[in-house]
């Protein structure tokens, strides 16, 4: 069989822009409605279902209110309607914010890449 018969027109190549965007906005919608967040984590052992059942120290929740963005405002708010913030909703906040500035680094060096034309390789010495 030859590969040109093999090869489906119809499907379209997606690249990593075409996946990544739409999980930063997926990301960025949690950050900014953590009541949505809250619902979809699930502790998987014993060590996540006492993070589960355990509050974010006062104080850091003190450093939370000091340095709110318009997410961390939406979250006060849901706080005070009996959202209480634990601390596995916390580190998961935070491993989505490394994901994210991850994601969102790659996809700028990748469109700044494709801008300039792609990769130049140069053997010279």
């Amino acid at each position: 069989m030859e590969p040109s018969s093999r090869n489906n027109n119809n499907v379209k190549s997606t690249g990593f822009e075409d996946l990544a965007i739409p999980l930063l906005k997926q990301y960025n919608y949690y950050f900014t409605h953590p009541a949505h967040l809250h619902a979809q984590v699930q502790p998987l052992n014993a060590e996540e279902l006492a993070m589960a059942q355990s509050e974010i120290p006062p104080r850091k929740a003190l450093a939370l209110q000091r340095h709110s963005s318009a997410g961390l405002k939406q979250m006060e708010t849901t706080t005070n309607k009996g959202l209480k913030l634990t601390q596995l909703d916390d580190e998961i906040e935070e491993k989505m914010v490394r994901i994210s500035r991850t994601l969102l680094a790659t996809t700028v060096l990748l469109r700044k890449n494709k801008a300039n034309g792609g990769i130049k390789k140069n053997y010279s010495t």
